[in-house]
């Protein structure tokens, strides 16, 4: 979208379908020692979307979705720096910026998030919730 003044809007894409959306998502750094790693939801959006990237940098994961170039995005174990101008940048562009279970954030010390065009978030959101039950399921 072009503004009055001539520049150019970042905008969320428009796609609508999990099955035709890039991701992308990054690992923790304690992901060979926590059971919490990301594994296990890595495997169930790799199954359950078009693509999936994993650029490495959490801060331009998010933009990306802002400019609409990803679908979504989600990570565990972030900082703050990580992801506190991303989150704005996100929002004003149409997209949503929650926890992995869909709650709000308040940015603190170490995050988890889920980014999306909004399109897709609530798909997303479903996808965790399954990797969530199946580690569960590991475990026990």
């Amino acid at each position: 979208m072009i503004t009055p003044s001539g520049k150019q809007k970042l905008s969320v894409s428009s796609i609508a379908n999990l099955q035709h959306s890039l991701i992308a998502t990054g690992f923790p750094y304690d992901r060979q020692t926590s059971k919490h790693n990301n594994i296990a939801e890595l495997k169930a959006f790799v199954n359950a979307a078009q693509g999936i990237r994993r650029p490495g940098c959490a801060a331009l994961d998010m933009v990306y979705v802002a400019a609409g170039r990803l679908d979504g995005y989600w990570e565990y174990k972030l900082f703050v720096w990580d992801m506190a101008a991303a989150r704005l940048i996100v929002e004003e562009s149409g997209g949503v910026f929650t926890k992995p279970d869909g709650q709000g954030i308040i940015l603190d010390e170490k995050l988890s998030v889920l980014v999306s065009n909004g399109h897709i978030h609530e798909q997303m959101l479903q996808v965790l919730e399954k990797a969530k039950i199946d580690r569960q399921e590991l475990d026990h």
